[in-house]
């Protein structure tokens, strides 16, 4: 009786460590996910690790280089910890704020080769343009232009605009505005539409 209770319990562990080595055993390439999405796009699925900081532009002195030197590191590691305790603003403190080690890479922009955003087109320059002259027609009457504060930039101080109810010249999507006669006037938060891009360089506790 001892030996065959004996026997079931050798079974029962070979069963056992066969498991375990089958789990830890590499998935094939046929089971893992593919490269891409079945629309033809980078398959972004998984546990990304955010572990360092990286500039989200590249320094106009490294020109074309993608990874930073081990000095290079180091320098950015030493001026993150000689920060001062508290910030000229007046807000958080390095207490409540964390610095991240600097990572191998000198930018997080990798197309262009530079590493650096490119500059507006003109057609998006005009439309900025645009955008911002309607919204310091909305200010005409406030105390942001009376003290020609950086919101009314291009606009000036005076009695409402008789434009204020036009329907705005672009679809809203930078925010709220200094009227309210519909949803759209207000910002996506407000909306909730604030969906935004992956988080590439953030750090959440």
């Amino acid at each position: 009786m001892r030996r065959r209770l004996l026997e079931l319990l050798g079974t029962a562990a070979v069963l056992a460590t066969l498991t375990v080595l089958l789990q830890l055993t590499a998935v094939p390439v046929s089971g893992q996910a593919p490269d891409t999405t079945a629309w033809g796009h980078p398959n972004l699925e998984g546990i990304w690790l955010d572990v360092y900081s990286t500039p989200l532009e590249r320094d106009p002195a490294i020109g074309e280089r993608e990874f930073a030197t081990e000095e290079e590191r180091a320098a950015r590691n030493q001026a993150a910890l000689a920060r001062p305790p508290v910030l000229p603003s007046g807000a958080y403190n390095t207490v409540y704020t964390s610095a991240k080690p600097a990572g191998p890479r000198t930018s997080l922009v990798v197309d262009p080769p530079n590493g650096r955003i490119p500059a507006l087109t003109p057609e998006q320059v005009r439309r900025n343009e645009i955008e911002q002259e309607w919204r310091a027609m909305l200010l005409r009457n406030t105390e942001t232009c009376r003290t020609q504060a950086p919101q009314c930039a291009g606009g000036e101080y005076g009695p409402p605009s008789p434009r204020r109810y036009e329907t705005t010249p672009y679809y809203n999507t930078r925010g709220r505005m200094n009227r309210h006669d519909g949803p759209e006037d207000q910002s996506l938060g407000d909306r909730c539409m604030s969906g935004r891009p992956p988080d590439l360089n953030g750090f959440r506790r």
